[in-house]
């Protein structure tokens, strides 16, 4: 779950739902000297559906014990957290073969710091006690992803390229989700190739206002995109138990959180609502 503090409430979004808006990027993504996915359908089923394992815990979201407010996807406990992505495996396993290897990588990716091509995006800490849950869950990828591997026979720096791509649409989707784009916060969406095997280059997304972000330099093959992401709002407090909690969150209406994505004028000039 994506969780921000917002004039004393909890903003609440699904990882699913946060998911499918980044299956939304992979749709538009290509614009020179970004190439489109190809195949497309594989990568964007991946990207839209990395983190359906998430739906049945979400359903029901726990209180972190030492705040009484509840778990954001950083903090989750690894055992809950290697649980969902075996989930989101099997998901995209039952769909796509190439979908479920991207996933698994993904899910894989938290805990191996990206395998190194992603090193400004956040990695997950492991303790001490979760240390062989997650070796476990680890192994299992490992050897998963050798099968698949085997049978796909894919074009490696293709899917390298489509794990990176994939890493940057999601880091995308999470910080508008976190983030207010009037406080003028710059994020490092990551180093993105162009395409496989090519010339790669830093993302940065920047808010340049309320509800409107633009990035630099502009992959998109449209120049502005409206985003949806549905949110509910719950007070920011410590609740006194679980069933207050899930009595306050089952309560709260599904609210939309709407966003705008501009092409940045130092790239394609004349402002933002000239180029809707």
């Amino acid at each position: 779950m994506i969780i921000r503090s917002t004039d004393g409430r909890l903003r609440l979004i699904g990882q699913p739902d946060h998911a499918q808006v980044a299956g939304q990027f992979a749709d538009i993504w290509g614009r020179a000297p970004f190439q489109a996915a190809e195949p497309l359908a594989p990568v964007r089923l991946a990207t839209a559906i990395h983190d359906a394992g998430w739906r049945a815990w979400e359903e029901a979201p726990r209180l972190r014990p030492e705040t009484m407010r509840p778990y954001d996807f950083i903090h989750i406990p690894s055992d809950d957290h290697v649980d969902i992505y075996e989930r989101s495996v099997s998901i995209a396993l039952e769909q796509d073969a190439y979908a479920g290897l991207l996933v698994s990588m993904h899910g894989a990716g938290f805990y191996l710091k990206r395998y190194g091509h992603m090193p400004k995006l956040e990695f997950r800490d492991v303790a001490p006690h979760m240390r062989a849950v997650v070796d476990d869950f680890l192994a299992r990828q490992k050897a998963l992803q050798a099968e698949l591997l085997a049978a796909l026979g894919p074009d490696e720096t293709t899917l390298w390229t489509h794990y990176r791509w994939l890493q940057g649409w999601d880091a995308l989707a999470v910080y508008l989700g976190i983030d207010d784009p009037a406080d003028g916060r710059t994020r490092s969406l990551g180093v993105m190739p162009h395409y496989p095997g090519g010339p790669e280059e830093e993302l940065w997304l920047t808010g340049i206002g309320v509800g409107t972000y633009t990035i630099c330099p502009w992959p998109f093959i449209p120049l502005r995109i409206e985003v949806s992401l549905p949110a509910r709002y719950v007070a920011d407090q410590a609740y006194e138990s679980q069933e207050a909690f899930l009595e306050a969150f089952a309560s709260a209406p599904m609210e939309s959180l709407r966003l705008s994505l501009v092409a940045p004028d130092s790239q394609f000039g004349g402002t933002a609502d000239e180029r809707i």
